[in-house]
């Protein structure tokens, strides 16, 4: 056979399998006797439907005897294709929909108890001259520290889960450093955000709680 072309790497079957070699023959000079079917890929301007139509009234003036089954868009192929990891990926999206949830359940309520237990400590501060941005600032701040620790787990688990993902991704990283940025940026932000309301009330501790028992 004489080769005459050679195109870019094709996924087949999955986007996230590897290109391998693949050797496209004209029909007529196809040595796979065993190969019962015959596939068209199509480019139109066409809508989906006209072109269709437009094909099938081809293949039929040239042998109508010939059967026509399995006609889809390259976007059906792809969204059959990417289905499964669809899927998983949802599946994990809602996890990570819960988990962000429970962050800020669990850091308000941490910060929320904190502040309870320490009116005393805020009262003295504020008797001793701290300002009610200096206390917001203060319990703020912890609550970051919290985020921080977070952070730091998650990125401990997404570097021993990333190798696991590999399959599920396509066109990314699973180290990412947009993703992880993002992912970093909306824990520290929720940890700000749930850490505000105790904050504030820490911050409207009068000095006289200092006197109390």
């Amino acid at each position: 056979m004489t080769v005459v072309g050679v195109v870019s790497n094709m996924k087949r079957y999955t986007l996230t399998e590897t290109p391998r070699p693949e050797m496209i023959v004209p029909y007529t000079q196809n040595p796979y006797v065993t190969f019962g079917t015959m596939q068209f890929v199509v480019r139109s301007n066409l809508e989906t439907s006209a072109a269709i139509r437009a094909i099938q009234r081809a293949i039929a003036s040239a042998d109508p005897a010939v059967p026509i089954a399995h006609v889809r868009t390259v976007d059906d192929l792809v969204a059959t294709s990417a289905s499964n990891a669809r899927f998983a990926t949802l599946f994990m999206a809602s996890f990570g929909i819960v988990a962000l949830v429970l962050t800020i359940v669990g850091v308000y309520g941490v910060i929320g108890y904190s502040v309870v237990q320490r009116r005393q400590e805020f009262g003295v501060r504020r008797a001793l001259g701290a300002g009610a941005r200096d206390v917001l600032w203060l319990i703020v701040r912890e609550g970051l520290h919290l985020g921080a620790a977070g952070v730091t787990a998650g990125l401990a688990l997404t570097v021993a889960a990333a190798f696991g993902l590999r399959h599920l991704l396509f066109g990314i990283s699973p180290f990412d450093p947009v993703t992880l940025g993002t992912s970093i940026a909306v824990v520290v932000a929720v940890s700000v955000v749930a850490s505000i309301i105790p904050a504030a009330a820490a911050a409207r501790i009068e000095p006289r709680v200092a006197l109390e028992d």
